[in-house]
């Protein structure tokens, strides 16, 4: 059972309509089109693109935009055929003959093998980052099994167990979702081996204990959970505010409602913006390509190699609302700390959450998943490893000697909760009305949200109007947000992360396409997953056992800059006197 395996083009103009089941993804299981009103489409838009002139792609685009919004506008569906096209007036959209959506060029498939090259007249992707990452066909493999979701349960519980009792500690140590993708493989495929074959009954319904091979998809689905339930919760920072600092207990019935509202508000907001950040092929989702890759390769000698499908939001950046909802409630209610963290927390994670859901669906969009089976994952996965974060939680601060005190021998001085703590002193019971009001120290800054408002419609226009020139690449998130991790963050990180950037996606990608097209994201993943196992290691055999790491040049040139000594300030207060004013 799930050992056959068919690929299919999975692009809007071949898209077919599919049924739901373990076996068979369900992107077109809503549309209410017949599959001969889909096939007479895809053929006119076919017979266009080959009539077309050269730079026919963008322009092609154009004139397909109108037909494919009148097919939307009879489908008031989850998925919208042609949903792609209708979202793709993309001012960042490739110039002219470097579009081309239903043919690549041959010689960039040089180094693929004769299937995939077979592939190349169907629909892909009109960026080449999705290209070189995301295959544009789908394959019939099971992925809503028995074994996806006792492998990925299990991960949630050691990863948001271990995520969140080192969440107490300062410096912190984390497993995230690619350290989950790794250890899947070697699970799903001893399952595969040593499990029998047979199917059972559980609540009724029939499932088969070994579904076949272990398969890109149920890898997927796994992902997908740990990505959801790794990370600590916001609402465990006002626990820890509350019971460490403020003395306050409601008890464990408030800490799971709190904990579970707050992480699962995302969803509804995730379900509303799918038509505009999951399945517009201009909706990128950088971030996510580094899976995708690294997903395809760990499969490639089971299945057919790369290139690709749609993709999300383009700068792989998100600005925070916690700052703008402390400032909102402090003048709303001033004097009300713990309130304000209630309404910092729900105004920011809900957004927060909301991004990092749209972010999953984009990859489950890209590795074919089931709509459906992707929301029962995320909701599962989510509300599980709640009760597990309580639990570590409470656990933690009833049995760790000294937990939360800066004199903690272990380092669990609880940095998140302290953070938290502070910031409801300062915008609670302080008030922005104290700092930022007119005639105080800070007024000024307020005139930053008229700059702020303008700047994307100023941008916007630039570009309309000048569509060849650089004003294209002007992006107000990225001008005004882009330096929002410094503090903590030094010119340092800026520097090596604006580096590598601009060595491998421009320097290499224009020098060396084929190679980056192959390589680029796959050499990416390797950095990534170097990086968090080597963390581990040190931290582990290092940190933990207080036995110096090995001494060279890379460990100690830092010891040498302003910024690790802390002489990186330019002005040096006498004793006694602080900054701001004598009286607030």
């Amino acid at each position: 059972m799930g050992n056959t395996r068919s690929s299919r083009p999975s692009g809007t103009a071949n898209r077919e309509r599919i049924e739901e089941d373990d076996h068979i993804s369900e992107y077109g299981s809503d549309l209410d089109e017949t599959s001969g009103e889909i096939r007479h489409r895809a053929r006119k838009s076919e017979e266009r693109s080959r009539t077309a002139p050269r730079n026919g792609a963008a322009n092609g685009l154009k004139r397909q935009i109108p037909e494919w919004s009148e097919s939307s506008d009879r489908n008031d569906n989850n998925y919208e055929e042609g949903e792609e096209y209708e979202h793709l007036l993309d001012p960042n959209l490739p110039d002219e003959e470097t579009i081309e959506l239903h043919r690549m060029d041959s010689g960039s498939l040089a180094s693929f093998d004769d299937e995939t090259a077979s592939k190349a007249g169907e629909e892909n992707s009109p960026y080449e980052e999705v290209r070189a990452a995301v295959r544009n066909y789908d394959e019939d493999l099971p992925c809503n099994t028995l074994r996806a979701w006792s492998i990925g349960l299990a991960l949630v519980l050691v990863g948001a167990s271990m995520n969140t009792l080192f969440s107490l500690r300062q410096p912190s140590i984390g497993l995230g979702a690619l350290i989950a993708q790794i250890i899947a493989w070697p699970l799903g495929r001893a399952w595969e081996k040593v499990v029998p074959d047979r199917q059972i009954r559980i609540f009724g319904l029939g499932c088969d204990l070994n579904p076949g091979p272990f398969n890109i998809k149920e890898h997927s689905i796994i992902v997908v959970m740990a990505s959801v339930s790794f990370s600590v919760a916001y609402a465990t920072d006002i626990i820890l505010a509350q019971l460490v600092f403020y003395k306050q207990n409601f008890g464990i019935i408030f800490q799971l409602v709190l904990t579970i509202s707050t992480q699962s508000l995302g969803y509804g907001i995730a379900g509303m913006m799918r038509k505009f950040l999951v399945y517009p092929a201009s909706m990128i989702w950088p971030g996510n390509l580094v899976a995708v890759a690294l997903m395809n390769a760990m499969y490639e000698k089971h299945q057919a190699p790369d290139p690709s499908i749609i993709g999300g939001p383009v700068t792989n950046h998100q600005i925070g609302l916690n700052v703008l909802t402390e400032f909102v409630y402090g003048y709303i209610q001033p004097g009300r700390p713990l309130a304000l963290m209630l309404f910092k927390t729900y105004g920011y994670i809900t957004m927060a959450q909301a991004l990092s859901f749209v972010s999953d669906l984009k990859f489950g969009h890209y590795m074919k998943i089931p709509p459906r089976t992707m929301f029962m994952a995320q909701v599962v996965a989510t509300t599980f490893s709640c009760f597990i974060q309580i639990a570590v939680l409470n656990f933690a601060l009833g049995n760790i000697e000294g937990v939360c005190e800066l004199t903690q021998p272990q380092r669990f001085t609880c940095p998140g909760g302290r953070v938290f703590f502070s910031a409801s002193v300062i915008w609670g019971l302080i008030g922005p009305s104290r700092v930022f009001s007119p005639g105080q120290i800070y007024s000024g800054l307020l005139t930053f949200f008229v700059v702020g408002a303008v700047a994307p419609i100023i941008f916007w226009f630039a570009a309309r109007r000048w569509p060849r020139s650089g004003a294209k690449y002007l992006m107000a998130p990225l001008i005004f947000g882009g330096a929002g991790s410094i503090p903590p963050a030094t010119p340092l990180n800026y520097l090596s992360w604006g580096v590598v950037g601009f060595v491998f996606q421009y320097v290499i990608k224009k020098t060396h396409f084929r190679w980056w097209s192959r390589l680029n994201y796959l050499t990416s993943a390797g950095l990534d997953l170097g990086l968090a196992l080597g963390t581990l290691v040190i931290f582990f055999v290092f940190t933990l056992n207080e036995i110096e790491a090995p001494r060279w040049w890379g460990n100690d040139v830092v010891t040498g800059t302003m910024d690790y000594q802390g002489k990186a300030i330019q002005v040096v207060l006498p004793p006694g006197e602080t900054f701001g004013p004598e009286v607030w």
